[in-house]
This record gives C-alpha cells, structure tokens and sequence, in this order.
C-alpha cells in the first residue's frame, strides 16, 4: 500500500505505509470493483501508459504504443495487429500514415485507412475513427474535434503533448487549441493521400472507388478543405475508356482553346446515357471533353465547389456552345422559325419560350437554364416522394432536325396532329434534361399520335397490268 505525500519542492510522491486504509463498497459500487470493470477501464484509459499494469498479477497493458516509435522501428505485422485493436477490424490496412512534428504543435499520430467500409452497405453512418492521447493518456476516445466529419473513414491514435491532461470536455468544444490540431491534421491526410495518388496511381483508384463518396462530401461540406479535396476527385470522361476515371488536373491538361477557362460535366445515370444525351452533341462535333458524373452528389460536388484551379465548373446543359450549321441539310426559314417558336409556346402548357438553338446536331430540342434535376429528386423524398411542380421551361429547337422541318409544315396542315407532337418533342426534351418525373403521363400522347398517324389510308401501289 502507498500513500501520497509532498516534497521540499512542492511535489507530489508516493511511499510505502504500514497501516492500509479499509473501506466497505456500497452495494451499487461493487461492479466497479469486479475484474472485468477494472480490467476495460484500464483498457481504455491506459493501455498505452509508458509502466506495466497488472490485475492480480497478470499484466494488463500488452498493447505496445506504436505511434511513439520510428517509422523504421516498426514493422508491417505490428502496425495490422495494431490496426486491428484499436478499429475492432478483421482485415489489414490500405493505408498507414505514421509521423511526428513539432510546430506548431508537438504530435505523433498514426492513422489508418482501412480497406472497406460499412456505409456502402446501407449500415449505420460510422463513428469517428481517430482518439485522442497526451503522454499516452486518453483525453477522448472517437473525437470529433480531430479530423472533420467526412474523414471518418480514418482509424488510429493522435498523441499531443499540448493538450493538457486535466482538459474538459467543455475546454475541448471551443479551444483554438484544437482547432489547430484538427486543421493539421486534416490537411496532413489530404498531403498523404495526394501523395499516394501521384506514387501509386492504381492502388489511389482502388482507394477512391471505396472511400470517394467522402471525398466529395468533403467537397461539399468542408468550405476550407474543399480546394485541396477536389485533388483528389476522380470522374469518368469522354476522353477515357469506360470505367476509367481521370482528375480534374488531367482534364485541364488537355483543354482545348474552345473551353475558355471552363471544365465542363454532365450528370446522367449512367455513361452511356451521358453520351446519347442530347447536351453532348456540340461537344462530340467540336471534340471538346467532358466529365460524366454517374452519382447525385456528384452535382452536388461541383454546385460546391464551382471552380477548380483558376476554371469554372459548368454543366454541359448549360453551356454556350455552338457549332457550325451542316450547309447540305435543308432547313426551315428564318420566318417559319419565328412563328413556329411563337406557336410553341402557345401550343405547349411548360413552353414559356421558345428559340433556334445553335447547338443540336441530331436532337430536335432541348430546354435549356432548367432546374437541377437531382435537385428536384431530393425535394421528391423529402416531401414523401411528391416533386415539385414543374416551372415553365425555355425550349430551344433544331432547325434542320426532320421533325422540326415537318412540325412548321403540319402546323398549318394538320393542327390538332402538330400540337400533340409539339408536346411529345417537350417531353422528349424534358426526358432528356432527367426532369419528367412520371414517364407514364406522357403514354397517352404517344398513343394518340400513333392512332392519329395509322388511321389515315395508306397509298396502295397500283397493280401492273
């Protein structure tokens, strides 16, 4: 038995007395006193302390601190064993990052990146990953305070002798303390896994195919840190193969000088929609690349981050694009043009206007300056699967397009049929900007058209005599 005593300079010690103190534990007490509880307490608060500790005579702290070791020191096994512990995981590491600085604060960490998550699964959003030491003491097991939120997938152990062992959960809250903490260590992953992208290039993309949904909520979410995790955003293109993803910085590499500055990207649910959309056609003529973005918050990503490297982000539903009109394929005139679009918008409920677009090759219209359609798919679920009303739509038609050239002429020859196929062009032209939200409405125009075509005598060729 010890006690505690002071010395001639004011500090605390211990030694040894004859005359244990003896106390009887209250009934409710005596779970604390149990094995079990002392042994997962130590466990949690000190298993890592620089002494042995025993319970009943069996050593308790067997997990070596790794982190207050050299890189050189430690070995692979030891950092999986490690790794193991303290994520509660089964597999080994994708990634380690182990370091030690001194300024501006004193830490050692070791983080790792594991090699899946459960998230993708559907399962619960996952705690955070990364605990808190001072001297190998736990302060906070799964802070909040160390990384930001969409770093979770990071597991390990930050060791800071700064941080005062007495701090309050209050103190931690609101401490500049550890705001500097977290922004140095947030940009210290961000370094590492930049680095990892430049050094293995195909062990990166294995990486961001599991973890790159919290890239670009980082993206989304973390106004200070988006810039440095946009590095590390990864999109297919139509300058790559299929399934092949490519960086933003790789993209501005091959602009061509019809970009001006300008990164383009369409969002579609899938890359061979995105290369069948109508949006695409003056980018195939002009051979000018774009991003496809296959995920929703992909255009979330983008709305958020806006620019990237001194280039504007713009979608390639809105872009300004033209290209040159095919001189052989005959067209409507300017005159039939201004009263056809006039008539649309009259003739179709959502046409609020309607114009000549200098930009379709093969479509005969889209509409243009629309809502975001995955915008309008999330106020879909919030309001218990009811989006929102449609808003009248700008219509922008193909001149030369066969079906444009025949609408201006059954205009005035077959009313009833044009405006029925006026309003299959619109809603064509809204399935293409991915904002008809019931495809069934639109089935009983289709029927109409075709009965209204059928129905009329077909030509029977005259018999040779």
């Amino acid at each position: 038995m010890a006690r505690r005593r002071a010395t001639a300079g004011g500090r605390a010690a211990t030694a040894p007395t004859s005359s244990p103190r003896r106390r009887t534990w209250q009934e409710e007490e005596k779970r604390f006193a149990s094995r079990w509880a002392v042994e997962a307490n130590l466990r949690k608060y000190s298993s890592f302390v620089g002494f042995p500790v025993s319970v009943d005579g069996e050593r308790a702290n067997t997990i070596e601190a790794l982190w207050t070791k050299a890189k050189s020191e430690v070995s692979d096994e030891e950092h999986a064993e490690f790794f193991r512990f303290i994520a509660q995981d089964f597999s080994d590491p994708r990634y380690t990052l182990h370091f030690a600085a001194d300024a501006p604060l004193a830490i050692k960490a070791l983080f790792y990146i594991p090699e899946s998550h459960p998230e993708k699964w559907g399962m619960a959003r996952m705690e955070p990953g990364v605990s808190l030491y001072s001297r190998r003491v736990l302060i906070q097991p799964r802070s909040d305070k160390l990384l930001p939120d969409w770093m979770r997938f990071v597991k390990g152990v930050v060791d800071s002798e700064d941080v005062p062992l007495n701090i309050s959960r209050e103190s931690m809250q609101d401490s500049a303390l550890m705001r500097k903490l977290s922004s140095v260590l947030s940009r210290r992953v961000l370094k590492f896994l930049q680095e990892r992208a430049k050094k293995d290039e195909e062990g990166y993309l294995a990486f961001f195919r599991e973890f790159g949904q919290f890239i670009k909520e980082g993206v989304c979410a973390d106004f200070e840190l988006k810039s440095e995790a946009a590095k590390l955003l990864r999109f297919e293109s139509t300058a790559a193969e299929p399934d092949t993803l490519v960086s933003l910085d790789e993209y501005i590499a091959r602009m061509v000088p019809e970009q001006e500055d300008t990164i383009y990207y369409l969002v579609a649910p899938s890359r061979a929609s995105a290369l069948s959309s109508a949006y695409m056609e003056a980018f195939t003529k002009k051979k000018v690349e774009v991003l496809l973005l296959t995920s929703t918050i992909d255009e979330f990503a983008m709305a958020n981050l806006m620019s990237y490297a001194g280039k504007e982000l713009v979608s390639a539903e809105k872009a300004k694009l033209q290209v040159e009109p095919d001189a052989e394929t005959p067209a409507i005139s300017a005159e039939d043009a201004g009263a056809l679009c006039t008539w649309l918008a009259e003739a179709v409920p959502l046409v609020s206007e309607a114009s000549l677009s200098s930009r379709l090759v093969d479509s005969p219209a889209i509409v243009v300056g629309h809502e975001s359609a995955a915008m309008r798919r999330m106020m879909g679920m919030v309001e218990a699967g009811r989006a929102p009303e449609l808003s009248p739509q700008r219509l922008e038609i193909n001149g030369r397009h066969p079906i444009i050239v025949g609408l201006a002429a059954a205009r005035s020859e077959r009313p009833e049929l044009a405006k029925q196929i006026a309003q299959q062009v619109f809603d064509n032209a809204l399935i293409s900007a991915g904002l008809l939200d019931d495809p069934r409405a639109i089935v009983g125009n289709i029927n109409s058209i075709m009965a209204e075509l059928l129905s009329r005598p077909t030509t029977q060729p005259e018999s040779s005599s």
